[in-house]
């Protein structure tokens, strides 16, 4: 049976000059993300959807390297 794992982002860099959807992760949250790839049970993972957020693309793109995976989807309508 299929599964599906909902995946937040970690840490971002907050900054108040810059819209929220415009925050990217920071090294802490890159690096959590990067930790990630390694756990046994995302290697199950064979599509990933993020929201046009840029830490949520970000960490997206993370987990998609890491299991070489082709890409990832943007789904708008995800948001916070």
């Amino acid at each position: 049976m299929p599964s599906v794992f909902f995946i937040t982002h970690p840490d971002v860099v907050i900054k108040p000059s810059v819209p929220i959807p415009d925050w990217p992760l920071n090294e802490r949250g890159r690096a959590r993300m990067h930790a990630m790839v390694a756990a046994p049970w995302v290697k199950e993972v064979r599509s990933i959807f993020a929201s046009s957020e840029r830490k949520a693309r970000e960490g997206a793109q993370i987990l998609a390297d890491g299991l070489g995976l082709s890409g990832y989807t943007v789904v708008g309508d995800l948001c916070e």
